[in-house]
């Protein structure tokens, strides 16, 4: 019952004037599509496609205010890192963080530092991903080593990405 009236809120912001027809594309070897006659569907997928819109319109706005606040808030020259600005009762907090540092070249660090001196002070994190070959090898029935590469692999399940636009 829930769902139904989910779904009717979705009717109630889209209109009834929508065309049921959905189009199911997809593309393997060859574009491929299919129409569906699915009203429920037609409307939320044309429901979440304004939203997502108008997000990310709303989104882009709150960045431009974020920066004209953050300009504010460091022209203040207070000595604390976080700052409350209150106006009839909306407060912004605004928390100005350290500065990040990085690494651009590490070689030339270790040169200047020297190895001893470089390893004290710089964390090392190896990143390592399987290329598209080895994926390949580990689903490869006809490898030896298939069931040895799988066991030094895992698989991670991931969400859905969704991405919405208009005509």
């Amino acid at each position: 019952m829930k769902k139904e009236a989910e779904v009717q809120e979705v009717h109630r912001h889209v209109g009834e004037e929508m065309s049921p027809e959905v189009i199911i594309s997809w593309r393997d070897k060859i574009d491929e599509e299919r129409p569906v006659i699915d009203s429920k569907i037609a409307a939320t997928v044309a429901y979440a496609t304004a939203l997502d819109i108008a997000i990310k319109k709303q989104t882009k706005l709150l960045s431009d205010m974020k920066v004209i606040i953050t300009a504010f808030a460091a022209g203040q020259h207070l000595p604390a890192k976080t700052i409350n600005l209150e106006v009839e009762g909306a407060t912004c907090k605004v928390t100005f963080k350290d500065d990040r540092v990085v690494i651009t070249d590490p070689k030339a660090l270790q040169d200047i530092l020297g190895k001893k001196r470089f390893n004290d002070l710089v964390v090392v994190e190896p990143s390592y991903k399987p290329t598209d070959k080895l994926k390949e090898l580990a689903i490869d029935a006809d490898n030896k080593l298939a069931d040895k590469l799988r066991a030094a692999l895992a698989v991670k399940g991931t969400a859905p990405a969704f991405s919405f636009s208009e005509k």
